[in-house]
C-alpha cells in the first residue's frame, strides 16, 4: 500500500494526530521532492513527511506502526531529524 500514497493523500491531515506504537504524533509538514530523472524506478511523486512527537528525548529510527483514522494502519520507517521546543521530529521519506 505504501508504494501507492502520493503527497495528496497526507496534505488533508497536516495538523492531525498519528498513533505510533505508544506514541501521540502530529504530522507537520508534507514536502514534495523534485521529480525523478526519467527512467528511474523511483514513485512518480516522491514526497517527505514530517511529524512532531512530543517527548523530551530524541526517539530512535526505525519501523513504526503509524494509525489514522482516514489512511488506517501504515509500517513507516521514521527517521529523527531534530528537536523544536516542542518536541523531537521524524522525517519519513517516500522516494
Amino acid at each position: 500500500m505504501l508504494d501507492r500514497l502520493a503527497p495528496a493523500d497526507f496534505t488533508p491531515h497536516v495538523g492531525a494526530a498519528f498513533a505510533a506504537d505508544a506514541l501521540a504524533l502530529e504530522l507537520v509538514e508534507v514536502k514534495p521532492l523534485p521529480p525523478p530523472p526519467p527512467g528511474t524506478r523511483v514513485r512518480p511523486e516522491p514526497f517527505t513527511l514530517l511529524f512532531l512527537a512530543r517527548v523530551p528525548g530524541y526517539l530512535p529510527q526505525g519501523t513504526y506502526s503509524l494509525t489514522h483514522a482516514g489512511l488506517g494502519r501504515l509500517d513507516v520507517f521514521l527517521v529523527p531529524v531534530g528537536r523544536t521546543p516542542d518536541g523531537a521530529l521524524l522525517e519519513a521519506v517516500f522516494n
